[in-house]
């Protein structure tokens, strides 16, 4: 049975064509975290040459020089390497250079003309309209915006690193809100502000290692557009912050894709910026602790992390899509909704793994040559948030980063689509945010069903069972437990469907919580526990049901 399970979580993960024939790392590279600051070099990479037999490069991180990127030029195995790499009394651990790949919805849609391109932004107000492909909107399905501009159209002292693709620095609607280095002094080829950097006047490009983060791919430009286009110059569109500083780190390629490496290093720069948030419209569904300690740096320095929960359309409580699935506090993941307010097919959720849902398909942007592009994805979705949270630090400049993610949660619109999808079960509202307005939520006249569910206790390793209940009439239903307590990755509880579809995956240590609900009439909960798992058990005391 525990096959099973395993098969199953692949045919989760590969569920996207698309996302099946992608690189999962980049071949013959490895992330890696010396236990101390190494200063030399050389005797590592004659020692790991040496076991390997190959040629082997040690680049040290430009931000951090407890890591570096070590590059093996032979056709060994990752998991022989990594095997090498940690038994050496220097590395603390090693990683493969996973590939993050950007979270846009693949499609051809052609260039619009330079001119007042407003009204085709419905995500900022919806009237009903066109949204571009045919599909007519719903009044109101909107951030709100128009309202929020009545109070602040934003402020160029917040900071926002859209590490991304890059960002056309060039381009009519952005290059006012650009941010600039007044540290550094362009072009004397000095490192004027003493950060490790050379002339990084507007930001830096972690794939070519020099300060030209141009965009040759478009998707950063987009994501920044949406974030802060200037807004009032009768020119294309206007974006969440009519003014902010946006800060360009590029690490993603013309391919659509980066490596470990740079997004580690962009975030650890980002950080030593003193930005207040970053966006990222990217990920990938392997986890890398190096990746993890970046964004707790990021934590440690006060930074709102804004991260695209996906769009392989999956509950990502089953396969988390990092760094939008973290549990760092900082995180603030985001699920795409239309201009219905539903959850497109595609888009990514989790009751447990996603905070929110903001706008994110036919999206009207910025593109580089001066050009404008509807795209959609979940990369469109997250830098709504990421401006929303600039708008209200425009206003508000000495919230936190916890004070600001908590308010975009408070305030979202409840929408049908977004319960039990995401945790605040709503769609991003700038306008409720800047007001403190908490709209009521969705009542929810849940009946009760007496019915006990409980483990042996201590829950034995090796355990298998699963629960099948009707509750007829039942639209929804949903389990509380009063108890759980299970060795998180060894045990868990998932509640299902009658087909099967896993709707939520419970572990860990909680108590009074309830399950996300399983629609229909019929609900099954199923226990695994591997071997190694000891704990108290679980103890569901009733069921609940629409």
């Amino acid at each position: 049975m525990k096959t099973l399970h395993f098969l199953f979580g692949l045919f989760v993960f590969f569920s996207n064509p698309s996302y099946a024939s992608r690189l999962d790392y980049v071949p013959g590279e490895y992330v890696v975290k010396f236990k101390t600051t190494l200063r030399n070099f050389s005797q590592l990479t004659a020692g790991v040459s040496a076991r390997l037999d190959s040629k082997v490069v040690v680049e040290p991180f430009q931000t951090d020089a407890r890591f570096a990127l070590v590059k093996v030029g032979s056709k060994k195995s990752a998991t022989e390497v990594i095997r090498v790499l940690g038994k050496l009394p220097e590395i603390e651990y090693a990683e493969p250079n996973i590939l993050y790949y950007d979270t846009e919805v693949p499609g051809n849609i052609p260039n619009i003309p330079n001119d007042s391109l407003f009204t085709k932004s419905w995500s900022l107000q919806n009237t009903g309209q066109d949204n571009g492909e045919g599909q007519m909107g719903t009044l109101g399905a909107d951030i709100g915006a128009l309202k929020a501009w009545g109070l602040t159209t934003g402020s160029r002292n917040v900071v926002v690193a859209v590490i991304d693709s890059g960002i056309d620095l060039e381009h009519e609607d952005l290059v006012a809100n650009l941010y600039t280095n007044q540290k550094e002094i362009g072009g004397n080829g000095l490192d004027d502000d003493q950060n490790g950097f050379i002339d990084d006047i507007h930001g830096w490009n972690f794939i070519t290692n020099n300060n030209s983060p141009m965009d040759d791919r478009g998707h950063g430009t987009h994501c920044a557009g949406i974030i802060g286009a200037a807004g009032g110059n009768s020119k294309g569109i206007a974006g969440v912050n009519w003014q902010v500083s946006l800060l360009p780190l590029k690490f993603i390629s013309s391919e659509g894709s980066g490596p470990l490496s740079a997004a580690i290093e962009a975030i650890k720069y980002a950080t030593k910026m003193h930005v207040q948030i970053i966006s990222n419209s990217w990920g990938s569904y392997i986890y890398s602790q190096a990746l993890e300690e970046a964004i707790e740096g990021a934590e440690k320095a006060g930074i709102l992390v804004v991260s695209a929960a996906g769009n392989d359309g999956i509950n990502t409580v089953l396969g988390g899509f990092f760094p939008a699935a973290l549990t760092t506090k900082n995180v603030l993941s985001v699920s795409a909704t239309d201009n219905l307010d539903s959850l497109p097919h595609w888009s990514n959720y989790g009751l447990r793994t996603v905070h929110l849902g903001a706008p994110g398909d036919a999206i009207m942007s910025t593109f580089p040559g001066n050009s404008y592009q509807l795209k959609g994805g979940t990369s469109m979705a997250c830098p709504h948030v990421s401006g929303a949270a600039a708008l209200l630090l425009s206003v508000e400049p000495n919230l936190t980063y916890l004070e600001v993610k908590n308010r975009l949660m408070e305030t979202v619109d409840p929408i049908p689509s977004l319960q039990w999808k995401t945790i605040a079960g709503g769609r991003l509202n700038v306008w409720n945010a800047l007001t403190h307005h908490i709209p009521p939520k969705l009542v929810q006249p849940w009946k009760r069903f007496e019915r006990t569910i409980e483990s042996e206790h201590p829950f034995e390793g090796g355990h298998h069972d699963r629960v099948a209940l009707q509750i007829p009439g039942a639209h929804f239903i949903r389990v509380h437990f009063k108890k759980l307590d299970l060795e998180p990755g060894q045990a868990f509880v998932d509640v299902q469907n009658i087909t099967g579809l896993v709707a939520d995956r419970v572990t860990g240590s909680q108590r009074n919580a309830y399950s996300a609900p399983v629609e229909g009439d019929i609900i099954m909960v199923e226990s695994v526990s591997e071997d190694s798992s000891g704990k108290w058990g679980f103890l569901i005391d009733y069921l609940e049901y629409l």
